[in-house]
């Protein structure tokens, strides 16, 4: 009997001389090789006992491994750390795919350059690196969203109903991770960063192309689930269900993307097709012919100039500023546009012939640029950005009108050109500003988002005008800061923007009028 069992404990094993399988054990517990008689090892009744007790063991560990990951892939799941590991690398993966999604389209409608595809890819890392979704404090706020092991849900529920408010509770939590990540990582930033690689290519494409084609559906914004992977996709469950009909576009969250480009890529200047904008905002705007002649000499001139100028308000020194290309084209256009419709600042508005009506978008266009909460998306820091922004502006469009009111010939010659505008441009920023400039209307940014509505009456409150103030003010500077408030307010480009910036200087203008004959209307005065 001992034999046997020896033999069925030996099963398996060979001889280590000869390799032959016949093995047998003795009553001392030797074992010996029937083929060549070599002792192989000494195999007591213990080792064996224990060798099977470690079988044994090693079983029951396995078995209950397994019952542990059927009991996870049941309910349980994995980990709040892992769970929100994973749901935030699927919502950068699915940013990623929409915006490549996005580009290949762009790509295919415009010809890019491949070089315009490494600057999308750049400014992604930039945007993804600015969000901070990925560090490791995200990621340890994400767990903690996630974490469900309260002394509540520790024991399974008793009955339907608490099952019941524990999922929802779960699925709150998880409703509240992805909209945070939103918060960080939107799509209304993959939106900036086409707006760039348009900008970089050349191409008459400005922001407000990009939301139309959004909410057209020329570009995948809400039908994100076509775009994504299916796979990536059950991760992230509510991705399709926030991007809804209610969820269009912002301009306001476009206009803070673009900000955050500039700021963190420190791109000073970008390439501009001025010709091929003012060509197409011309034939947008059904403005004369004339017109592109007058735009396209002024964009021709400026750029030779240093237009990082920016008069100090504490001296006369100059400071380093530079203005966005697409402030820039917008100065140029409201300048030509003055000096086509009279608007040249003086003490009277001159008669002005009918400005004639804008290109009309869908009707959804005016509605949106209405209704963006810039009061709410505007933070302390970025107010004063916009007030150096706007005093920058209002000097460069003041200069802009000394170049095109001019008699001055400029020859073709380069260092002829250089020459006139260093010469006519150094006094201008040099000179003192009279007291009542529009450099003193910057001082609270609210003035922005009452001109910005058009609301002249509400502009008068805010700078607590009075009939002294009026009559005291410089007709030149009340002029141009309305047009100045709406350039910067719509640094967009597009043409119902344009439109209201001229009717803005328009209104204005009528009520300098009526305030220099001592007329008041009670709608704009308190």
């Amino acid at each position: 009997m001992e034999m046997v069992e020896g033999s069925q404990a030996l099963a398996g094993e060979r001889c280590a001389a000869c390799g032959s399988p016949n093995l047998e054990m003795d009553e001392g517990g030797f074992a010996y090789c029937l083929a060549c008689g070599m002792q192989v090892y000494a195999y007591t009744q213990e080792v064996v006992e224990t060798q099977e007790n470690m079988r044994h063991f090693r079983s029951t560990r396995l078995q209950k491994r397994n019952r542990e990951a059927e009991h996870e892939h049941e309910g349980t799941g994995p980990s709040a750390s892992q769970k929100a590991l994973e749901i935030v690398e699927a919502h950068c993966t699915c940013c990623q795919s929409v915006l490549e999604k996005q580009y290949n389209i762009l790509d295919a409608k415009f010809g890019f350059h491949k070089s315009v595809r490494e600057l999308v890819k750049g400014l992604w890392a930039v945007i993804l690196d600015e969000s901070e979704i990925l560090s490791s404090e995200s990621l340890s706020q994400a767990t903690a969203m996630l974490d469900t092991t309260t002394q509540d849900e520790e024991h399974q529920a008793s009955d339907q109903e608490e099952a019941l408010e524990t999922t929802r509770k779960s699925n709150r939590r998880l409703y509240d991770l992805q909209m945070r990540l939103r918060s960080k990582l939107n799509l209304e930033d993959l939106l900036s960063i086409l707006y760039f690689a348009c900008l970089w290519a050349r191409k008459a494409v400005v922001g407000f192309d990009l939301l139309q084609w959004a909410v057209d559906g020329t570009l995948p914004f809400f039908s994100v689930g076509s775009v994504i992977s299916p796979h990536v996709l059950e991760k992230v469950p509510s991705w399709k269900s926030t991007m809804n009909a209610n969820s269009v576009p912002d301009m306001g969250v476009l206009d803070v993307g673009v900000e955050k480009l500039l700021l963190k890529t420190k791109l000073e200047v970008l390439p501009l097709n001025a010709s091929a904008l003012i060509a197409r905002f011309v034939k947008d705007l059904d403005l004369p012919k004339q017109l592109w002649d007058p735009c396209r000499r002024l964009c021709l001139l400026l750029p030779k100039v240093a237009l990082s100028y920016c008069p100090s308000a504490s001296q006369n020194s100059l400071k380093d500023y530079r203005l966005p290309p697409t402030a820039f084209l917008m100065a140029t256009l409201i300048v030509v546009l003055k000096l086509v419709y009279g608007l040249d600042g003086g003490t009277k508005a001159k008669a002005m012939s009918p400005f004639p009506p804008p290109y009309v978008w869908k009707d959804w266009a005016r509605e949106q640029m209405r209704k963006a909460p810039r009061k709410q998306i505007w933070t302390q820091e970025k107010a004063k950005h916009c007030q150096a922004d706007l005093s920058s502006m209002a000097d460069y469009v003041q200069f802009c009108s000394k170049i095109l009111f001019s008699d001055q010939k400029v020859d073709n010659d380069l260092k002829g050109v250089e020459q006139f505008l260093e010469e006519t441009a150094k006094p201008f920023f040099e000179q003192p500003k009279p007291e009542g400039s529009a450099r003193t209307f910057y001082t609270d940014f609210n003035l922005v988002v009452a001109a910005e509505q058009r609301e002249i009456g509400t502009l008068s409150r805010e700078l607590k005008f009075d009939r002294n103030q009026w009559s005291n003010m410089d007709p030149f500077a009340t002029d141009y800061h309305a047009v100045v408030h709406a350039c910067a307010a719509y640094s967009w480009l597009d043409p119902v923007a344009l439109a209201d910036a001229v009717y803005l200087v328009e209104d204005h203008l009528c009520s300098l009028e009526k305030a220099a004959n001592g007329e008041f209307d009670s709608e704009d005065y308190p």
